[in-house]
């Protein structure tokens, strides 16, 4: 059951109305023949989940909110009462802080200096550190292919706030044009584990090569993988599901990425 768009709030009693919005609990929100206990277990943990994407929802919209020109005023004039009492009462503190600053000042020149006269006479210029973002290695469509699954289907509804953060976390192993299309078409398998105030974590992964009925490798140029996911589903209790996709890799520049999982989009 999908929840119609939440209009913002205008007073401080509809901020307090949003938060105690009665539930409408989905029709299979607990397994068909499931006793009293599970059904409890699992509203209460509906709710749970339900009240975080609220509190996450008035969260969002506060940040979002620009700070009153009264406060910002009221903040200044309290920083600038905070330093003149410190000046008053620990003067020799702050001429002390004073020579201290012109001293480290003055410091970092003299090394520069010293760095560039030592280099010069060494030919050599001096080596400039940058960091620099981890590689993802994407030789072997094997690898890439384990890689994505278990970056894509590993989700937390709660943490996550959307569909969109498991796309984002298996971007580095597909190409842009899947990518914009799992954010625009979502795993209805994400829908469900939503209802059910459910975790979902990928642990082991077997890929192995397409049958007859998909097209023979490409070396260099295309691939396709059938991978098996075994995937722990955290509800009312812990549960084992096994997930079977297609992939469609094709080599590129960087490497093997993924293009397309044949039974979504």
């Amino acid at each position: 059951m999908e929840k119609k768009p939440r209009e913002r709030p205008s007073g401080p009693e509809d901020w307090r109305e949003l938060l105690r919005t009665q539930y409408d609990y989905p029709e299979d929100l607990a397994p068909e023949g499931a006793g009293r206990k599970a059904r409890r277990r699992a509203k209460k943990e509906w709710r749970e989940a339900d009240r975080e994407s609220r509190r996450a929802y008035i969260r969002g919209v506060r940040e979002r909110e620009p700070a009153s020109p009264g406060g910002v005023i009221v903040l200044i004039v309290a920083l600038l009462v905070i330093g003149g009492v410190a000046s008053w009462l620990f003067p020799k503190d702050s001429e002390d802080d004073a020579k201290a600053a012109d001293h480290v000042q003055a410091s970092p020149t003299a090394a520069v200096s010293g760095a560039d006269s030592s280099s010069g006479t060494a030919g050599q210029p001096p080596a400039s550190a940058s960091p620099s973002a981890p590689a993802v290695d994407l030789s072997q469509p094997d690898e890439v292919s384990a890689a994505f699954i278990k970056a894509y289907l590993t989700r937390d509804p709660v943490k996550d706030q959307g569909p969109q953060a498991s796309v984002e976390r298996a971007e580095p192993w597909m190409t842009k044009s899947l990518r914009d299309n799992l954010a625009a078409h979502p795993d209805p398998a994400y829908k469900r584990l939503v209802i059910r105030g459910g975790v979902a974590t990928v642990g082991k992964v077997e890929v192995a090569e397409a049958g007859d009925e998909l097209p023979v490798d490409i070396p260099k140029v295309r691939a396709f993988r059938e991978v098996r996911a075994s995937i722990a589903v955290k509800e009312w209790e812990t549960k084992t599901e096994v997930r079977t996709l297609h992939l469609e890799l094709v080599y590129t520049t960087e490497g093997w990425l993924v293009a397309r999982i044949l039974d979504l989009v």
